[in-house]
């Protein structure tokens, strides 16, 4: 009862839309803080160690304020595949498709996701979008397509492999999204769920780290370490935290409009900490990106 009220105050205090503009700036300079980071870290090491230091400041917060874990088997399993999808392969698609993109770009691409989230919540969730909807959708991959296109981008600003990379982190963060609200797992309790579902991805992520780059030593530097941490707690442990109660307050549609305002903030921090620039059909293409998500961000009809 107690959280229960605790959850409708912070809900009073913190509107969603507050919500979503605190995990939009956080997730934008997250890119800033990732690209610094991997000057230091391998890739792989880098999303084992973000993981693991997100899941360990949410499980002392969980015991601190006294959120229970799981307990059947159910939510072992359910949180086990939200990891999968949301956690780990996202973040591997994503940390390695940062090396052959710039912050700002690796930005607007991801934040693909709100389409890929179309389809997932009408075929698991029997969620389906308004005609303005597919009208946004349009535009988002027609925006996606002409960041991607090979004949007008610069090939040293786009990579294949980093475009497929980085646009494979957005349809597995959309899934594992469709899998969160699906599993029926939001609610008080979230946040011990969240940092078992990060410890999962840290033992994943781990075996892929030791497997793909061994135990090579590095140079490990001040501004790393900060790099790392900002990543792994303001960057990841709180922003996931919000994400999951903006999941449970509304449709999974209307939770990706953090996807909208994401690159704004992450295309100002890359102009002004790394020195970004971005071409004149990148910024065509990322202004059709906001404009499709913005048009899909209304409400979903229930299919019949």
């Amino acid at each position: 009862m107690n959280q229960t009220k605790a959850s409708d105050m912070a809900r009073a205090k913190f509107p969603t839309l507050a919500l979503v503009f605190i995990v939009s700036f956080l997730w934008g300079s997250n890119f800033v803080a990732m690209k610094v980071a991997l000057d230091t870290f391998d890739p792989f090491t880098l999303s084992a160690l973000r993981n693991g230091i997100a899941a360990l400041v949410l499980v002392l917060y969980s015991l601190t304020f006294g959120f229970p874990p799981p307990k059947t088997k159910r939510e072992w399993i359910a949180i086990f595949w939200i990891s999968f999808h949301l956690t780990t392969v996202s973040s591997i698609c994503f940390t390695f498709g940062l090396q052959y993109v710039s912050a700002s770009l690796a930005s607007v691409l991801v934040n693909t996701m709100p389409f890929f989230m179309i389809i997932f919540a009408r075929t698991f969730l029997a969620e389906s979008p308004t005609s303005g909807g597919l009208i946004g959708l349009l535009l988002g991959f027609g925006g996606a397509a002409l960041i991607a296109s090979p004949t007008t981008a610069d090939a040293s600003t786009i990579s294949p492999i980093g475009l497929i990379s980085i646009l494979l982190a957005a349809a597995t963060w959309a899934s594992g999204s469709v899998l969160v609200k699906k599993s029926g797992l939001l609610g008080p309790n979230a946040p011990f769920f969240v940092a078992v579902q990060l410890a999962m991805s840290f033992v994943c992520l781990s075996l892929v780290s030791f497997w793909h780059e061994g135990l090579d030593s590095t140079e490990v530097t001040g501004l790393g370490v900060a790099s790392l941490l900002y990543g792994s707690i303001p960057g990841l442990a709180i922003p996931f935290l919000m994400w999951s109660e903006i999941l449970r307050r509304g449709s999974t549609l209307k939770a990706s409009a953090t996807a909208y305002l994401v690159p704004l903030f992450a295309i100002a921090c890359g102009f002004i900490f790394l020195g970004d620039r971005l071409t004149t059909i990148e910024i065509a293409g990322g202004l059709l990106v906001l404009s499709g998500v913005g048009i899909v961000n209304n409400p979903f009809k229930k299919r019949s």
